[in-house]
């Protein structure tokens, strides 16, 4: 959720809830005063096997310090074989790289930062093929991005 409250049948889904439906969920969505959300369909590597319905409010959960990457803290979403959802809080005037084995796809939530020469804001998407590293600067803010990594590695 990125803005407003979502809601359906099983409840509400304020801003910062991360939720996530396995193929075959079925549900009566709900929108009374407007919301903002990121839909992702099409996501799971094994329909058969990635069945795990994920709901966590992310107001309400610490970071945790990455011990590989010193400007990095994150928050686990979801994790299926090689894949790994995260939200990545970015320290602010930082240099963060990151390998690409599996490709990366991220949403700006709040903050910005550049890569390859471009600028990224709030609510901007990046995905990066296979092989490009994502290499990034942040601005003078922190920098929170909802991030996706290796969910293409198993195709390779």
């Amino acid at each position: 959720m990125l803005e407003g409250v979502f809601a359906d049948e099983h409840g509400d889904y304020p801003v910062g809830t991360y939720k996530r439906n396995p193929v075959g969920t079925e549900h009566a969505p709900i929108v009374k005063d407007g919301c903002m959300i990121i839909v992702k369909l099409g996501q799971f590597q094994d329909e058969d096997e990635d069945d795990q319905d994920v709901e966590i409010n992310t107001a309400d959960q610490a970071f945790t310090q990455d011990e590989t990457r010193a400007a990095v803290q994150y928050q686990a979403l979801h994790a299926f074989k090689q894949e790994v959802v995260r939200l990545e809080c970015w320290t602010r005037n930082s240099h963060i790289i990151l390998d690409n084995t599996g490709r990366i796809e991220l949403l700006v939530v709040n903050g910005e930062f550049s890569h390859q020469g471009d600028v990224y804001r709030q609510f901007d998407w990046l995905r990066l093929p296979v092989g490009t590293a994502l290499d990034i600067t942040t601005a003078s803010d922190d920098c929170i991005v909802w991030i996706k990594t290796g969910h293409h590695s198993y195709r390779l």
